[in-house]
């Protein structure tokens, strides 16, 4: 995977490049967007990595942003064995719906997936988390593991709040910079964090799509993968302290369903019982047999085989897929619901969450 000026994120020059070259293509890409002519070498340059003549791209974005754009390496010169300059991106930018709204989205390409530091766009994940999360007067807004930025810039957008985006991935940071300058949010900050541990404010807001995937044989992301076991399903109690009175805190994670094994609800449930000031809602969407788990998953029939062994041999026959929710509320009755709402209609988990905290103010 390339080392890019672009997104070196511990240098301030790139730092501060990030965010003017973003703000002037984010602009051009907007303008772009009701002229099908214009799109179409955007198209190829930045959504699928292929190179057009730097002609076609000073035609549409300007002189003066090619000229940046080369510069930083966000456009990379290619040869084509033509005598006039071609580019190509170095990065992939695409208008992604996120929450329901069209953002300019920057990540990693496709083809460096497999690679443990990739950056990957918003997925199905992202659209779960968002729509999870109840409407609120949120001051203060942390989403921790930001990957490429698309969910925090979203919620930038929505709400007048100081905005903090956190990632254990040096190049997730660089990548949250870029998108919320795309999408002209500039004021989002970022943080280096191995989740919460360098982290000591206090928010409103706190979300997380952790890594959550379980039991993957070989080949694990960090922006994919759990490696702990469980999901990070007890991210809560860290996230906990990180909530003004009133604040909420809302993550996805996963649980396995053991052969003739306990509730993993109820086993969670035990868990947080000894957050203080806080309640707890454990909102299960979806309980699927590791295969069809698996096949969500990967396509490669040998991870496949190997992956479903894995769970047969620790006795593990299905898999939960849910929602956790904190909701700090100093005074009142502390307790730990669980909940079960597979309907698989998005919208619907916003309301339960939002009559959970309703119930525990």
């Amino acid at each position: 995977m390339q080392r890019l000026a672009i997104l070196e994120p511990l240098d301030p020059i790139a730092a501060e490049a990030r965010r003017d070259i973003g703000s002037a293509l984010g602009a051009a890409l907007h303008s772009a967007t009701t002229d099908p002519a214009a799109m179409r070498p955007l198209w190829s340059v930045f959504s699928r990595g292929e190179p057009v003549p730097a002609a076609q791209l000073r035609q549409v974005l300007g002189e003066d942003v090619v000229t940046h754009a080369v510069r930083t390496e966000l456009l990379i010169a290619v040869d084509v064995g033509e005598d006039e300059p071609w580019l190509r991106g170095s990065v992939c930018i695409v208008a992604a719906e996120v929450g329901g709204e069209l953002r300019w989205v920057a990540s990693d390409f496709g083809w460096y997936d497999d690679d443990p530091d990739a950056v990957s766009g918003p997925g199905e994940a992202s659209a779960t988390l968002l729509a999870a999360i109840p409407e609120g007067n949120y001051r203060r807004v942390l989403e921790v593991g930001s990957g490429a930025g698309a969910v925090i810039t979203h919620l930038a957008s929505l709400h007048d709040a100081d905005c903090v985006a956190s990632d254990i991935n040096p190049r997730a940071l660089a990548f949250t910079e870029l998108t919320a300058a795309l999408n002209a949010q500039p004021g989002v900050q970022t943080l280096a964090s191995d989740f919460a541990d360098q982290i000591h404010e206090r928010f409103d807001l706190v979300v997380c799509n952790p890594p959550f995937i379980l039991g993957r044989p070989s080949g694990h992301t960090i922006f994919r993968d759990s490696a702990d076991g469980t999901g990070h399903a007890t991210l809560g109690t860290d996230f906990a302290a990180l909530l003004r009175p009133g604040g909420l805190a809302v993550y996805l994670t996963n649980w396995e369903y053991s052969t003739g094994g306990d509730d993993p609800l109820e086993r969670l449930a035990t868990g947080f019982a000894d957050i203080e000031n806080c309640s707890v809602l454990l909102l299960e969407r979806a309980v699927v047999p590791v295969r069809q788990y698996v096949e969500l998953w990967s396509e490669d029939p040998v991870e496949q085989r190997d992956w479903i062994n894995g769970f047969s041999e620790r006795g593990i026959a299905h898999i939960g897929t849910g929602i956790v929710a904190v909701h700090r509320n100093d005074g009142a009755e502390q307790a730990v619901s669980m909940a079960r709402y597979n309907t698989g209609r998005r919208q619907d988990v916003r309301v339960v969450i939002r009559d959970w905290v309703g119930t525990h103010i």
